[in-house]
């Protein structure tokens, strides 16, 4: 599953996607190709200015995509998980970082 979605993007030319991938089909690239495709979607059709995303701090895999792709640490928060308070980590990516990190 991997979602893009947006509040006030004309204005604020910002997104933020989230994705999930069933165990079985990670560690194969496929995470990556999903964030990179509907990143292509939100900075090169849709002309967004910045990206963001988050991931639990003990999520390795999903941060590494993040990073991999360009987005850089953004700060951290304390949320519920499960019923108790955890760290989610926040990531942005500017256009400018997306035109450096860009596939292809």
């Amino acid at each position: 599953m991997q979602e893009l979605n947006a509040t006030d993007f004309p204005e604020l030319r910002r997104v933020h996607s989230g994705s999930w991938l069933g165990r079985a089909h990670q560690g194969r690239g496929l995470g990556k190709e999903m964030r990179a495709t509907v990143l292509h979607l939100a900075f090169d059709a849709l002309g967004a200015e910045e990206a963001h995303t988050d991931a639990w701090h003990d999520n390795l895999a999903s941060a590494g995509v993040s990073t991999a792709l360009g987005y850089r640490a953004n700060g951290e928060r304390r949320l519920l998980r499960r019923g108790r308070a955890d760290r989610m980590l926040a990531y942005r990516m500017a256009r400018a970082d997306w035109g450096a990190a860009a596939p292809g």
